[in-house]
């Protein structure tokens, strides 16, 4: 996980015309936000983090068809199932929340 945020968050400081393509990664991001907000605190939904996700993976709307997308999102996911079965869901939880607030501070 804390790959992807650091990532995710090098394309937040990216020149505003590299953000206009697509990522598949943001797609990923997307996927384990929103997954890790579903198992660990719905309260979540509402963190900036998410928001953020969700607008980067947007971009990727024009780009990909609908299964394509998916199978990036599910990536995400699993890479946070993958991190339950190794850490437990606690320390898996406060995982995903760090590469949230790391996100969110970078705005």
């Amino acid at each position: 996980m804390r790959a992807l945020s650091i990532l995710f968050l090098l394309a937040l400081c990216a020149p505003a015309n590299a953000q206009e393509k697509c990522d598949p990664d943001y797609l990923v991001t997307h996927g384990l936000f929103f997954y890790g907000s579903v198992e660990c605190n719905h309260k979540w939904f509402d963190r900036p983090a998410l928001s953020i996700a969700r607008d980067f993976a947007k971009m990727c709307e024009t780009h990909m068809t609908m299964g394509e997308m998916g199978k990036h999102i599910k990536r995400g996911m699993d890479s946070f199932d993958a991190s339950v079965k190794t850490l437990g869901h606690d320390a898996a939880c406060k995982k995903l929340d760090e590469s949230m607030e790391e996100v969110e501070n970078a705005e």
